[in-house]
Order: C-alpha cells, then sequence, then structure tokens
C-alpha cells in the first residue's frame, strides 16, 4: 500500500470460534492513527488445523475508493 504509506493491522474484537470456522474483525490504521478500513474475514480449518480458506469482506471502504463510485 505505497500510496497510503505505512499501515497497521489491528484486530477489532477477539476472534470467534466455532467449529471449523473462525471470524475475524480487523481495522487497518494510518500511521497518524486514522482508521483507513475495516474488513471481516471467514476462516475454514481442515481437521488438522490449517486453514483451507478465507473469505473477506470489507466492512468500510477507504474513502474515495470503489464504493464511492457507485452513488
Amino acid at each position: 500500500m505505497d500510496h497510503v504509506g505505512a499501515v497497521t493491522y489491528r484486530a477489532r474484537t477477539e476472534p470467534d470460534h466455532h467449529h471449523d470456522r473462525a471470524r475475524l474483525h480487523w481495522e487497518l490504521v494510518l500511521a497518524e492513527g486514522t482508521s483507513f478500513a475495516e474488513g471481516t474475514d471467514i476462516l475454514a480449518f481442515n481437521a488438522g488445523g490449517r486453514i483451507t480458506s478465507v473469505t473477506a469482506f470489507l466492512d468500510r471502504a477507504p474513502a474515495g475508493g470503489p464504493a464511492d463510485h457507485h452513488e
């Protein structure tokens, strides 16, 4: 993400886990502390505990991103 500078990944909540799935709520924070974007990832695990798939949702897109062009 060279166009926005350094960002930090931060968990918004503790992960939720149910059987072979986990849900992670996250946000990206710019160096000056401004929240840049938020999302939710759903992870699926195999019987050995390895991640088999990730489904990602962008809960709040960055300002000026694709969501702003669909009004």
